[in-house]
């Protein structure tokens, strides 16, 4: 069976539903819930389970974007190394597992950070 391919969202798109699935969506689905419980409106409970159920699909929909997106732009491109020093000062540095010239061919690339004390 072939694989269907879904368009990548951009980052603004995937920032707002982002948004919508953590923050926006619950409150609206939890003040119905309370509100239908506090004023007994008919059918409340059916407008909440639609959101929670847009909650999921979406939620699935952004799950699938980042895996495409960290298959596209795989990590371990290296370390950015953080030392802190004995003041309290951090030094930062790189540790990088591929050449210069291999990740500015990249659209992005991102480091995996690493905590020393010194």
């Amino acid at each position: 069976m072939d694989e269907v391919k879904m368009p990548r969202m951009s980052q603004a798109t995937y920032d707002r539903v982002q948004w919508l699935v953590e923050s926006l969506l619950p409150a609206v689905a939890a003040i119905l819930y309370l509100a239908s419980l506090i004023w007994d409106f008919f059918g409340d409970h059916n407008v909440v389970g639609v959101l929670v159920l847009a909650i999921f699909f979406l939620g699935v929909a952004l799950r699938a974007n980042r895996r495409r997106f960290n298959a596209v732009n795989p990590s371990g491109v290296g370390s950015m190394v953080v030392k802190v020093d004995d003041d309290g000062m951090p030094t930062v540095s790189l540790e990088l597992e591929k050449t210069p010239e291999e990740l500015a061919g990249l659209q992005s690339i991102r480091f995996d950070v690493r905590r020393e004390n010194v």
